[in-house]
């Protein structure tokens, strides 16, 4: 599970999610699920698996 890395800047891409569009930062991989934890502003996060995420890029 190397996909991104703490830290990374990535964007939801998953169509229909509430987060879609939303550009945040991983703070937590859960390897035991293969699910990264995503955080919006300072508030919101969300686990996504990989395929529902891409590197930002401005």
């Amino acid at each position: 599970m190397e996909d991104f890395a703490i830290g990374d800047t990535v964007q939801v891409t998953v169509q229909g999610a509430a987060m879609t569009g939303s550009v945040g930062t991983v703070v937590h991989l859960d390897t035991s699920r293969g699910l990264y934890l995503v955080r919006v502003g300072a508030a919101v996060q969300d686990y996504f698996p990989p395929e529902h995420l891409e590197l930002f890029a401005p």
